[in-house]
């Protein structure tokens, strides 16, 4: 399981990367730029984004946009959005481009974990579910 896992903290980065590592099969590509992720997102395949709303350069819903734009199928890769709790109009936006789940800063370890087994679960399901 490929986890791409983007936040401009150094810090945080490498500790989400630190959990996500426990998952069964989990391989974390991290990365502190937004720039890069954007580019290695649209070559590579991977199967969870974790995606930190507040970054300097291009926040998490202008790189969700963007990312739309260079690959379609983009949003069908499951998305966590760290956000502070209180940005109830950051969820508001982002639910408008699709996204289903989200994360409140200060990220809490189990919190983080349980999400990310949900929607990989969702994703698995989606896969083998006859259309």
């Amino acid at each position: 399981m490929e986890i791409v896992i983007v936040d401009d903290s150094r810090i945080n980065l490498v500790l989400m990367g630190h959990h996500m590592q426990t998952l069964e099969g989990a391989n974390c590509q991290l990365f502190d730029y937004p720039s890069t992720a954007l580019h290695w997102c649209a070559e590579h395949p991977y199967d969870l984004l974790i995606l930190d709303y507040h970054m300097p350069d291009l926040d998490g819903l202008s790189f969700l946009l963007a990312l739309n734009r260079h690959h379609p199928n983009g949003l069908r890769i499951p998305t966590l959005l760290l956000i502070p709790h209180r940005e109830l109009s950051v969820r508001q936006q982002a639910r408008r481009q699709g996204l289903i789940d989200f994360v409140d800063k200060p990220v809490n370890k189990d919190d983080l974990l349980h999400r990310a087994r949900n929607l990989m679960l969702l994703r698995q399901h989606s896969d083998t579910t006859v259309h």
